[in-house]
């Protein structure tokens, strides 16, 4: 409960007259996937650079750019599911 309170503060900080809908859109989705179905914002199978991809294993899903991602304040990826694909 505590981590969506905080997407919520975290969304409605974002929220200006300026943001396009379709970021509105993106944002309630990634809400609906982390916090109801459990699933993170970028599919199974997303493409990222380096031919890393988002994979689902064994029930868990794993990102290959989640900890890259951590401290840039625009990014959702705190609040993801996945966790850091281990690319050793």
């Amino acid at each position: 409960m505590e981590l969506y309170r905080e997407f919520l503060e975290w969304f409605k900080s974002r929220l200006d007259d300026e943001m396009p809908g379709m970021m509105v859109l993106y944002y309630l989705c990634a809400m609906y996937n982390i916090f109801i179905t459990g699933t993170p914002p970028h599919p199974e199978g997303t493409p990222f650079p380096g031919g890393f991809f988002v994979e689902k294993v064994d029930g868990n899903y794993y990102c290959p750019v989640k900890d890259k991602q951590k401290d840039n304040k625009e990014a959702i990826c705190k609040f993801c599911i996945a966790e850091q694909l281990d690319m050793s």
